[in-house]
């Protein structure tokens, strides 16, 4: 916000800053400097706020006080020879003051709830649409959406949404959905998921919005998950287990035992393998790092017949997706041969086994990177606000992944930090990226290196993730440091000899009969090649001293000291005078000096 000072009285002094911004997150307190008056009279002003130019979008929410502030000061001769003034009604203890109302809009938020079925190996769960229902429970008075109940839509389960929700305040909303049987439906076969919690985070955005972020998401949903199963039936004979790893991957360095093939029989009465000790053989597991094949006993019938058998494939490898048939049949036929003998026959032997082919994958794994624009001061400077001046560029050759923003400008008024990501990567590899900074600003002396190099190295942990690190963290961003500093700025002290006679006398001629010295109050001050002045003229004249050169801001303090004397002429009773010399860094390299004692107003 900017408070501009404005005078109602005509010819009205003014300070030299008559407008000027808020120069803390909360307001903050702020003068307009000095106004110097040179006659007694009552002066009228007025302050008013506005919005700075360019921060409209920054103050969403906030009103701006329309108050126009009169303030009065009265200037008043105090016989002394000097002006007193006082300002009417405000002070530092009681400033003037604007007041902004701060507002937010309502926001909705909504969440999804998903129906999930799991079955027993080589089972199929039955068509389940609208079989459950879901139930939303709003806990300590937490706003509801117009439907608080649902059943799942589809014969797998399904995911319905409760929404919109309307939140008009902050704060964390919790709610409890509760799964039942749906009324008229039949759950058996199926276990109940119970309740879960779903929690909705209202956040203010500081700008008049508010977002809403459910604990529930599209992409990581609240669950309910039943399972559905039936007593199992197991058989097992020979069976090859074939990991297949796609190029480029890793894979785990062994499944050995990690999955098991279990026989059952689906005909009736039909004979079970044995081993040669006679002991029957239902399981067995894989036998190689990468496999490998299993071979059940003997088996031993006693008619004819054709006999099924299903294998069913158990275990979990991380990474690894199961083959998606995992419960297999296998039958052998068995015939009589009519010379009192039988011959079995199946249809897969150890020349060609029945064979489970499971696939590794990875799931994509992220990384991001920051990137931090650091200022370099000096302690004495006051460096500019380059808030968005700066702009850092993310290339990648063809191919690489990149962000989805691949351009950010500094964030802050001494920099700030930038973040790229989060960047997806789905193959293991090593990927290299450029961040280029640009922009100028006056003073400003850029990075030396203004292209950087980032690298992000992803390694398969062979169990289904990948990692990805980059060699800049948020302890150790990358960074571009550039700095800042000022050029000299140079000022002259003018001082007048006058003097002044009774009507009808003369001065005599008194050049080069004063003497004015300069000396630095302020201790390390600059000085002038000339410290030294003389009267120059006959009746006194003007001088100045030589041109100072100051390379740092500051208040910088003098005096200069008459000596000297003329017959008939008596000295100023003030021989020593002060001289103050005011150094401001204008904030784009260059400074400014204001001398008290000046061309128009000498000392």
């Amino acid at each position: 916000f900017t408070f501009t000072l404005t005078a109602e009285t005509k010819d009205a002094p003014l300070p030299s800053i008559t407008s000027l911004s808020n120069p803390d997150d909360n307001g903050g307190l702020m003068n307009f400097g000095k106004i110097t008056f040179t006659k007694p009279e009552t002066f009228k002003f007025y302050v008013a706020e506005s919005v700075t130019p360019g921060y409209e979008e920054l103050v969403g929410g906030l009103s701006v006080d329309p108050t126009i502030v009169p303030v009065t000061i009265i200037v008043e001769d105090n016989g002394l020879g000097q002006l007193v003034a006082t300002v009417e009604t405000y002070t530092v203890e009681s400033p003037v003051t604007f007041t902004n109302d701060y507002k937010v809009e309502p926001t909705k938020a909504s969440f999804p709830i998903e129906k999930k079925v799991t079955a027993a190996e080589g089972l199929t769960a039955p068509d389940i649409t609208g079989r459950f229902s879901f139930t939303l429970t709003a806990v300590d008075g937490a706003p509801l959406p117009d439907t608080i109940s649902y059943t799942n839509p589809d014969k797998d389960g399904g995911v319905v949404t409760f929404g919109e929700i309307e939140y008009t305040k902050p704060g964390t909303y919790t709610y409890t959905i509760e799964e039942s049987v749906a009324t008229g439906m039949s759950g058996k076969g199926f276990t109940l998921a119970g309740e879960e919690t779903v929690t909705v985070q209202v956040v203010d955005n500081g700008d008049g919005t508010m977002t809403a972020t459910a604990s529930s998401t599209e992409n990581n949903r609240t669950t309910f998950t039943n399972h559905y199963s039936v007593t199992p039936a197991t058989a097992s004979f020979p069976v090859e287990k074939v990991l297949s790893v796609p190029a480029g991957l890793e894979g785990p360095d062994s499944i050995k035992e990690e999955y098991t093939f279990t026989l059952t029989a689906v005909t009736e009465g039909a004979p079970m393998p044995k081993d040669a000790d006679g002991n029957e053989v239902t399981e067995q597991k894989n036998p190689a790092d990468n496999g490998g094949t299993v071979t059940f006993g003997t088996f031993t019938f006693t008619k004819p017949g054709e006999y099924v058998y299903n294998v069913t494939e158990t275990g979990e490898v991380d990474g690894v997706e199961n083959d998606a048939e995992a419960v297999k049949q296998v039958t052998i036929k068995v015939v009589d041969n009519k010379d009192g003998t039988l011959t079995a026959t199946a249809d897969y032997t150890e020349d060609a086994p029945l064979t489970f082919t499971n696939t590794y994958g990875v799931e994509p794994t992220t990384a991001s990177f920051p990137v931090e624009k650091l200022l370099s001061v000096a302690d004495a400077l006051t460096a500019p606000d380059i808030t968005g001046e700066f702009t850092f560029t993310l290339t990648a050759a063809d191919g690489t992944p990149v962000p989805e923003t691949t351009e950010y400008t500094n964030p802050d008024v001494d920099g700030g930090v930038v973040t790229f990501g989060e960047i997806e990567y789905t193959m293991p590899g090593t990927y290299t990226y450029t961040i280029t900074e640009k922009g100028e600003v006056d003073g400003i002396t850029n990075d030396g290196t203004a292209s950087k190099t980032v690298t992000v190295t992803v390694v398969d942990l062979k169990d289904g993730t990948l990692k990805a690190t980059a060699d800049y963290t948020t302890d150790a961003p990358l960074t571009f440091t550039n700095t800042y500093t000022v050029a000299p700025t140079t000022a002259n002290i003018p001082v007048v000899k006058l003097v002044e006679a009774e009507d009808g006398l003369k001065v005599g001629d008194i050049t080069g009969k004063f003497s004015f010295e300069l000396q630095a109050v302020t201790a390390g001050a600059p000085l002038p090649s000339v410290t030294v002045l003389k009267t120059p003229a006959a009746d006194g004249g003007k001088m100045t001293f030589g041109t100072i050169e100051f390379t740092e801001p500051g208040r910088y303090a003098y005096t200069v000291t008459e000596t000297g004397s003329h017959g008939g002429v008596t000295n100023d009773p003030v021989n020593v005078k002060d001289v103050i010399i005011l150094v401001v860094d204008n904030s784009n390299g260059t400074m400014t000096a204001t001398v008290s004692s000046t061309d128009e107003n000498p000392l």
